[in-house]
């Protein structure tokens, strides 16, 4: 590293006598001599562009060995034009921090990754590296790396390929599948763009109270925070999303809106889609959809919450292209934001006639143990009742226990107008049948 300088001039008048060279093994031995020493003085560029070399001549053996040998020097050289594999990615930040490294680490490295990949002067050489892998890849019978390059170079330079050659690639990540065993996952996705759209609130339940056992009337005070009945929302500031936390309950089903985009000049089959849960406490419902060429979606997907605890969702699962990937939430959220800032060639979703949302994060997602679920309604109807001055009625109020779980306290309020006009309910008649086990019911009398 010491003399740099004058290696470097070597390898230069090297390679331009490598021209001289009628046999090829003679080339292919001078362009791998080179590209090793480039790569020992840390010149990563010039040693990437004569492993490219070493593989062109290797692909033009035209022989399965040749091509596996192709195949693995551009494996090499992904790095050094920023379109590794999501894989090799992860093996490298686990290999350099160890199994418990910091996620946001990793969050910045594929950051890093996406916003490299759509830098306009690199793209057309970019490109070239990938139909190189995937040639090799075709030609050494390696079908998961085919699938993952020809993924790589749909998703992440759809706007620069025509409409042939995105159904070329389409066609080419189809026969790759036929060649892998059912249910085969890859690291890379493919399509469509996904990103999160909302998280609904549910109107029927009612605002969540933590019991305080050193308050007799704990549940009083605790007026709804939302514009509902009940919101999932805690009482954080609203005018910052990520404080926000959402909570969900065990047993009873919510609802995640996501937005699906395809860019591309073809019809678009998701065979299943459903949200990505590495906590392990939820189970996801999967749903297939199709979209258009050039059109978006928003979709509804669901699940149930399965235990008590933290739920976190960094994306959703997608089998598509016969093949299984997990598409990132935060990847294109980096993706969008860099469209916005001029440094990727296109946002997937406006190309696609999508309104702009406001970034929509992830809340911090807890699940609470099964709760009582009381519903009520007047025996006879809930009609209006009209009562003469001084007439007095007994209306019957039935409260049955709809949930899971036993209902172990309950208090009757009034609010509205005329409650002066209320002289009595029977409380007792309530206190004596808890607790209300699930489906059970109790009918006491309100006189007005």
């Amino acid at each position: 590293r010491e003399l740099a300088k004058e290696v470097v001039e070597l390898l230069t008048t090297a390679a331009d006598g490598a021209k001289s060279l009628i046999d090829a093994s003679d080339r292919l031995i001078l362009y791998i001599e080179i590209a090793r020493l480039y790569g020992s003085l840390g010149y990563q560029r010039k040693a990437a562009f004569f492993s490219r070399q070493v593989a062109q001549l290797y692909l033009q053996q035209e022989n399965r060995l040749a091509a596996i040998s192709a195949m693995q020097v551009l494996a090499m050289t992904t790095k050094a034009y920023h379109v590794q594999s999501r894989s090799s990615i992860s093996d490298h930040s686990i290999h350099n921090k160890g199994i418990g490294s910091d996620k946001a680490d990793a969050g910045k490295i594929y950051h890093q990754s996406v916003v490299s990949l759509f830098e306009s002067q690199w793209s057309t050489i970019q490109m070239v590296v990938l139909r190189e892998i995937l040639l090799s890849a075709v030609r050494a019978g390696d079908p998961l790396t085919a699938w993952s390059a020809a993924a790589r170079l749909l998703r992440s330079y759809y706007p620069l390929i025509t409409p042939a050659g995105q159904n070329g690639l389409a066609n080419a990540l189809l026969n790759s599948s036929e060649r892998l065993p059912p249910g085969t996952r890859c690291a890379d996705p493919a399509l469509p763009f996904i990103r999160v759209h909302s998280f609904p609130v549910h109107p029927t339940q009612m605002d969540i109270v933590k019991r305080n056992p050193a308050r007799e009337d704990w549940w009083a005070g605790a007026a709804p925070s939302g514009p509902f009945i009940y919101t999932p929302f805690s009482k954080g500031d609203t005018s910052n999303i990520k404080k926000q936390e959402l909570i969900w309950i065990v047993g009873e089903p919510i609802q995640v809106l996501v937005e699906l985009a395809n860019p591309c000049g073809f019809d678009l089959r998701v065979d299943s889609i459903y949200l990505s849960v590495h906590s392990g406490n939820f189970d996801a419902f999967p749903v297939s959809i199709s979209l258009l060429p050039n059109s978006s979606k928003v979709i509804t997907l669901s699940g149930i919450p399965t235990s008590v605890g933290p739920v976190s969702i960094p994306g959703c699962i997608v089998h598509c292209f016969g093949v299984i990937t997990e598409h990132l939430f935060k990847e294109v959220d980096n993706l969008l934001l860099g469209a916005a800032q001029g440094l990727v060639l296109s946002d997937p979703f406006r190309c696609c006639g999508s309104p702009k949302l406001k970034n929509v994060s992830v809340p911090s997602i807890s699940v609470v143990p099964p709760l009582p679920l009381l519903i009520s309604h007047v025996v006879g109807g809930d009609g209006a009742i009209i009562l003469y001055e001084g007439e007095i009625r007994d209306v019957w109020i039935s409260l049955a226990n709809a949930g899971t779980v036993p209902i172990e306290q309950a208090h009757i309020s009034l609010s509205g107008k005329n409650q002066d006009s209320v002289i009595s309910y029977s409380s007792e008649t309530l206190k004596s049948s808890l607790p209300l086990k699930p489906g059970a019911e109790v009918t006491f009398p309100v006189t007005l």
